[in-house]
């Protein structure tokens, strides 16, 4: 990962390791992982009851970008529960390459981690 924040493992946060079976040594090999956050039909779905829950529109045809942006909020919630507006947490560098494996950009450049602007940003205490 291009920063220091963007670079911890999911051992080092203490809300990741909290779903992971004593004998896990990375989120990304646990089966819920994979279908929260790998599995395009799940994904699809998730994306479709934000259209309606959030008022958001889906693009046709849904890109890689629409996936991984679908499966780091599946992710998070799926860690953290509902974090709310302007609330942000820095997801494990394993999760994000593990996202960015199954659904890459084509031109492989990537957004990356995006603090708050205006307010104190939030994901550290686990650093």
């Amino acid at each position: 990962m291009p920063t220091f924040v963007e670079s911890t493992c999911c051992s080092e946060n203490t809300a990741v390791s909290a779903k992971m079976k004593h004998d896990t040594r990375c989120v990304t090999e646990l089966q819920t992982f994979n279908n929260a956050c790998l599995d395009a039909d799940m994904l699809e779905i998730l994306m479709a009851s934000m259209k309606e829950v959030l008022g958001e529109s889906l693009r046709d045809p849904i890109t890689n970008r629409m996936y991984r942006y679908v499966a780091y909020r599946s992710f998070t919630w799926w860690i953290y529960g509902k974090l709310g507006r302007r609330r942000r947490k820095v997801i494990p560098a394993c999760v994000v390459t593990s996202i960015r494996k199954r659904f890459p950009e084509k031109d492989g450049c990537y957004e990356g981690y995006h603090e708050v602007l205006g307010g104190p940003m939030d994901g550290h205490e686990d650093l």
